[in-house]
């Protein structure tokens, strides 16, 4: 049984996963890896440094930052 916000996380993988053309297994093994080499510990650090890296590259460019969260990381 999946809980409502692991539902939406899903959703929200399957989402991104199909606006890039790619599998949600794809994703979230790319998710893992760029938290293995940034050596971040869970999902949580993931988006922290998304945002940082966003708003350090975005100033003034309108650069869209999709943010996932999946939780039991």
């Amino acid at each position: 049984m999946k809980f409502p916000v692991q539902a939406k996380a899903a959703a929200a993988l399957a989402i991104f996963a199909e606006d890039f053309h790619v599998s949600v297994k794809t994703v979230q093994e790319y998710c893992a890896r760029i938290k293995e080499k940034l050596r971040l510990a869970n999902a949580t650090e993931l988006l922290r440094e998304a945002v940082r890296w966003h708003d350090a590259k975005s100033s003034g460019q309108g650069l869209t930052l999709y943010v996932v969260i999946v939780p039991n990381d």
